[in-house]
């Protein structure tokens, strides 16, 4: 979802309006199980899939799953395959369909972590191995409940990832040869949002967010600058800290479907304050409860998908519910007027900033161009790019992250990986 998990795609020349019928793919490529997205650098994408064999009255939520993880690399301009990389493993996690975190590119090499913990470093023109790590074994740890998640982070000479354990939660490897560079937090589940740098107060920190607290932590050494409890009560477990936090200049937004939101500030000093919490009564009526969709800042509001599925806008100066809307995760079965109850099946999107647009692609396998803002949801257009493939709870859906390159969207099920022409001189 680019830099600092922001959402924004900077490119000019993409297309004002959906044709009436719909946009062009100009190729696909077949891809097996899986829930992370494509990354792509150089003409290059590389992305990850899992191969297994079919299990009978499988409904997504098994707690193992034996097969083979894959490291793919295509030409993104053909869709053509250029090399896999491969190794056998027993997914022992709940919904073992395949890796969540996506792949990592840094010039020349490409970073990955596999669900059970399998860190790879390859090269990016040939897939052969560099060097290869297990965190979870290295530091006698378990993966997370849902397995690892957060995509490696190449800062500088260094590669982090989440492993867990004790003193251990967080990992800094020289990314060259996997040495161990620094390690710090000590935890019961490491979670699994991605990792966030940013500068505050002329500081430049990884922010970090796991069961209990968020904090920052300098990159160089490891060291904590900073920490703030969240959730104020005992966790629910197992924690569904999932969604990247949301840096707003020096205040910093995180949100959870059991816990609500919460807005802190850091101060010149590193201390912080609380602006605001949500109540954490489970029900969440009237705040960002998200599970997995990205949060969106506009015009002094903070946009994002509660737990029932609702695209919510509340204020930033209080927490306050500004607006609210099911237009664009309801199902073509549901009506759209109706205010979903429950999870249903984590309703979730992936919300895409260009120029004074959003493209949202849904869970249900569809694009949305609409208009974001504290004045409400509006839609501008849709269309449906793939098919459902899983399920949870009772809902189908697509859980991938696309990716945006030269004027291209890369969107994937556990079937098919698409590109999609989004350049405005092509419907000329």
């Amino acid at each position: 979802m680019g830099k600092g998990y922001a959402g924004v795609w900077n490119e000019s020349g993409v297309v004002a309006e959906i044709p009436a019928d719909g946009l062009k793919v100009l190729w696909r490529s077949p891809v097996q199980g899986v829930y992370s997205g494509p990354s792509v650098a150089d003409c290059r994408l590389f992305v990850m899939d899992f191969v297994s064999e079919p299990i009978e009255g499988d409904t997504g939520r098994l707690r193992s799953r034996s097969g083979t993880e894959r490291v793919i690399c295509l030409d993104s301009t053909t869709g053509k395959e250029i090399w896999t990389y491969e190794y056998e493993t027993e997914l022992k996690v709940s919904y073992p369909g395949g890796p969540r975190s996506n792949p990592t590119v840094d010039g020349d090499r490409v970073y990955v972590q596999g669900t059970m913990g399998e860190v790879l470093c390859l090269e990016a023109a040939t897939g052969d191995l560099i060097w290869q790590i297990n965190v979870a074994e290295k530091y006698a740890t378990k993966p997370p409940v849902w397995g690892y998640a957060s995509q490696p982070l190449v800062i500088g000479d260094l590669l982090i990832c989440a492993a867990g354990g004790e003193g251990t939660g967080v990992v800094a490897m020289k990314k060259m040869t996997g040495e161990e560079f620094w390690t710090i937090i000590t935890t019961r589940e490491i979670g699994y949002a991605g990792y966030v740098v940013a500068e505050i107060h002329g500081k430049e920190q990884l922010i970090v967010w796991y069961d209990v607290a968020i904090c920052g932590l300098e990159i160089a050494t490891g060291g904590q600058l900073w920490s703030h409890k969240f959730p104020d009560a005992k966790p629910q477990r197992p924690v569904v800290s999932i969604v990247p936090p949301k840096v707003l200049g020096d205040k910093i937004f995180v949100s959870n479907f059991y816990h609500g939101s919460m807005l802190i500030q850091l101060q010149p000093d590193f201390s912080t304050e609380q602006l605001w919490s949500t109540e954490n009564d489970r029900k969440h009526d009237a705040d960002i409860n998200s599970i997995m969709s990205n949060l969106v800042q506009r015009d002094g509001s903070l946009i994002g998908v509660a737990g029932n599925g609702e695209l919510r806008c509340v204020s930033t100066k209080d927490g306050s519910l500004l607006r609210r809307s099911y237009e664009a995760l309801a199902t073509a079965e549901e009506d759209p007027q109706v205010i979903p109850r429950g999870d249903k099946g984590f309703p979730s999107l992936f919300a895409i900033e260009n120029k004074d647009r959003f493209w949202l692609f849904t869970d249900q396998g569809e694009l949305i161009l609409s208009d974001l803002s504290a004045d409400g949801y509006r839609e501008l257009g849709r269309t449906k790019l793939l098919d459902t493939t899983a399920m949870s709870r009772g809902r189908a859906y697509v859980w991938c992250p696309p990716a945006c390159s030269d004027g291209m969207l890369f969107v994937r099920n556990e079937k098919e990986l698409i590109y999609v022409d989004m350049r405005a001189v092509s419907y000329n």
